[in-house]
């Protein structure tokens, strides 16, 4: 059976694997460009947007596509909400000549799988692991296997169609936080963190549209983008079960949902902001 794999270098930094580091790196970067183009001007909007891209950097680096994803998908963000025109015919450019100029590995990988779209985005392992976890919830579907029991009950659960297709370890992580969450908790769990992230994302969209303070707006309308990536790069790693970026994320919401203590009760809805 061929490697799953792409036999490429990737830093990892001091995070246990390449991809966790994009996952740090994908929440920073969107606060750090939101930032430089919303509120700061002058050496200050420079600093923050070297970091922006020092960040980016980095995350091409780790070639993790779900970091990467994530990115292209908040910087677009950004540049719509700002009107950064520049900006995004600028992201439109890079995602039509990246596939020209991406690493020879990649391109004779990506022709091995015959440029197939979910192999290209997920990779096999992970789609076996989706298929794997799509089992794990079909027979337990409202309350899943418990909370941090995903990895011992993989085993379980595993089908023949999906490891003909990837071979996959006994004890794994879903590679999804929302395969895992629903293989622990159920969809009922699942439902329940939809429901939360709408309340997260219209607390920020109410401090963005109220707050009458140039920060306040930047601040919300930067974690938006940031939450924007974390989530789309959750679709392709269990971001929220790895305690060393997990801890960003629920200090990132502690932020968000604290902002509202800042807008005045009654305050007149504000203009959009202008950078």
């Amino acid at each position: 059976m061929q490697s799953c794999l792409i036999d490429l270098s990737r830093p990892t930094g001091p995070f246990p694997n390449p991809n966790v580091m994009g996952i740090f790196l994908g929440l920073i970067a969107p606060l750090a460009l939101g930032l430089g183009l919303a509120y700061y001007s002058g050496k200050e909007k420079i600093s923050w947007i070297i970091v922006f891209l020092f960040t980016a950097m980095g995350i091409y680096l780790t070639l993790s596509r779900g970091s990467g994803m994530g990115l292209f998908a908040s910087t677009l963000l950004l540049a719509l909400i700002l009107r950064k025109k520049a900006l995004a015919v600028f992201l439109i450019g890079i995602l039509l000549v990246y596939p020209l100029v991406m690493p020879k590995n990649i391109k004779v990988w990506a022709q091995k799988r015959n440029y197939n779209p979910l192999v290209f985005l997920f990779n096999e392992d992970r789609l076996s692991m989706y298929m794997n976890s799509m089992n794990m919830i079909k027979h337990h579907p409202f309350i899943g296997v418990g909370i941090n029991t995903y990895s011992q009950n993989y085993g379980k659960y595993k089908t023949k169609k999906a490891e003909d297709y990837c071979v996959t370890p006994e004890s794994s992580y879903a590679q999804s936080n929302f395969f895992q969450m629903a293989g622990e908790v159920g969809l009922i769990g699942l439902a329940v963190f939809f429901l939360f992230l709408g309340i997260l994302f219209r607390e920020l969209t109410r401090a963005y549209k109220r707050s009458d303070d140039r920060y306040i707006k930047a601040l919300s309308i930067s974690l938006i983008a940031c939450f924007t990536a974390f989530l789309i790069n959750g679709m392709t790693e269990s971001s929220l079960y790895y305690s060393r970026v997990a801890i960003m994320f629920w200090y990132f919401v502690g932020i968000s949902l604290s902002l509202g203590k800042f807008i005045k009760p009654g305050s007149p809805q504000a203009h959009v902001l202008k950078a």
